[in-house]
This record gives C-alpha cells, structure tokens and sequence, in this order.
C-alpha cells in the first residue's frame, strides 16, 4: 500500500473542511494527540456519511468507536477512560452491553473489546471464556487472556530442571503487569528461576504507544544500560520483524547484545511456549504448588 497526500490538520478549520471534501479513504494512525481528538472526529463522521472507507490503527479505532456512540448511538458525552476517566458513558461499557444483547439474541457476542480497551481503563483483561473461540485473536483481541491461561497450564505440568536461571526479560508498558504477574508466578513455583521484568517506553514512536511489538532496540538500550541484572536478556519474538533478527529501528539482535554487553534470547510469543523456554534450566528443588 502506498500513502499519498498524508495531512495533518485540525479538520475543524476551514484549511482542514476543504480537505474533507477530497477524501477518498482515512486511516487513522496510533498515537494520536489529545490535542488532536474532536477534530479527529469530525474527520470519522464525514467518512462514515460519505460512505468512505475508514481503517482505524490503536488509538484511531478507538476514536471510531467513540464517534458512532456519540453521534449514533446518541451518548454525547461518550469518551473512553483514556481520554476523559470522568465520562459518564464509557465506550467499553457500551460494548460490553451490546456484545452482552448479542449473545443473548445470537448465542455469540460478535463485539469484543480489545486487549487495549481494558488495560487503558484500568480493568482487568476479561476471562478466556468471555472470548468464546478467540474469533478475534489475529487482531490482538483476547490475546493476553490466552498468553496467562496457556502460560499457567505449562507450569501445572511437571518439568524436570537443572541447574539454575537467572535473566532479564523487556516487554512494551501494555502487557508489563500481565508479565510480571506470570514472571512471579514462575519463580513462586520455581524458585531457582529468576526473572526481572523491565516495561520500555516506547519513545521511538511518540512516547503514548504501549504495545510490545513497537518496542525498539534503540528505547531498549537507552532504559535498559547500567540496569539489567543478568548476562541474558530475554526479548519478544513480536518485538523482531519477519527476518526475526531486525527490530523496527533497523538495529539487530546481535548489535542489541553487543551494546548491553549480554546475550539476547527471542522468547516465543505464545504463552505455553514462552513457559517452556524459560523451564530450560533451573536446579528442580521442589515445585510449590499455586494456592
């Protein structure tokens, strides 16, 4: 996909209404100023009045979900915790209740708030059950829900380990305490396996972008020098591009290490398999089982 003719305006103004007029598709990019917003949503109702078609990334998709409930749905005052935490109609609400009537109606709920949603307002990511088959997981919906529910069905199985680990692990701000919550959990059970958990900010990208597959190798080296704890440093696999050995700032793995002084583990994505590398080593003492 090429981009052409990428504006940046406040589409209140009269510059940015004539700009409207010659739209053809809007993509609404993460990372949005809140300075930004209420022209945003001037941009999304003319797209969804003109019939034109509209992509929202993050943050953009949000701002479409507030709109129709503002200007559809007839809620105002719509808004989402994020960007205003005394709203009295909070757009996740909505969706929960619609998604609540269409399981009611259908047997299915066909809405789920994202990951994002939940961890944005503060609220803790919904059980596996409320994501049925995980129709939405390619987009990220339910993803941290399956990560915890298939990383504690790992430990419940016997390992046998030897020797001990020790070992720093970076994630994006987003899923920091779902990670530590899983990292503490592995060293309740395991107690020769340690791990330190270090949430990066994603200043590469504007400072306001907390999932961990934009986490750069630059922002790493800057909030990581001087603080890590072991020789190994354990990086997401959703952090490295198709090539698997490049992050997004062109930087590589090997030059990661080097810069750190470490070795550079990629830890797989899923949450089963993640517990499974981390179980590679550790003197096996005596499990303690969860309460």
């Amino acid at each position: 996909m090429e981009a052409s003719n990428v504006y940046y305006t406040d589409f209140r103004c009269p510059v940015g209404t004539s700009l409207l007029e010659k739209l053809r598709r809007l993509c609404l990019a993460a990372g949005i100023r809140q300075l930004d917003m209420e022209g945003k949503f001037v941009a999304i109702k003319y797209a969804r009045t003109h019939d034109i078609p509209t992509f929202g990334i993050c943050l953009g998709m949000q701002c479409i979900a507030i709109e129709f409930a503002r200007n559809v749905l007839g809620y105002a005052d719509a808004n989402s915790r994020e960007m205003d935490e005394k709203t009295p109609h909070n757009v996740i609400d909505i969706m929960e209740e619609f998604g609540d009537e269409c399981k009611r109606r259908h047997g299915k709920r066909i809405i789920y708030p994202s990951d994002e949603w939940y961890l944005k307002a503060g609220r803790p990511i919904p059980e596996p059950e409320f994501y049925e088959d995980y129709d939405q997981l390619e987009n990220g919906v339910g993803m941290m829900s399956l990560f915890r529910e298939e990383f504690l069905a790992e430990l419940e199985k016997p390992h046998r380990i030897y020797g001990t680990k020790k070992m720093d692990v970076v994630t994006g701000t987003m899923a920091a305490p779902l990670i530590t919550e899983m990292m503490d959990e592995l060293h309740r059970q395991y107690p020769m396996i340690e791990v330190k958990v270090h949430p990066i900010k994603n200043n590469f990208f504007g400072g306001n972008v907390g999932v961990a597959g934009l986490v750069t190798a630059t922002d790493i080296i800057a909030q990581c020098e001087g603080r890590l704890s072991s020789g190994t440093l354990g990086v997401p696999a959703v952090m490295l591009r198709e090539e698997k050995d490049t992050f997004l700032d062109d930087m590589t793995i090997e030059q990661l290490g080097q810069r750190l002084g470490v070795k550079v583990e990629v830890l797989p994505t899923g949450g089963g398999d993640e517990a499974k590398a981390l179980l590679r080593s550790g003197l096996h003492i005596a499990r303690r089982r969860r309460p």
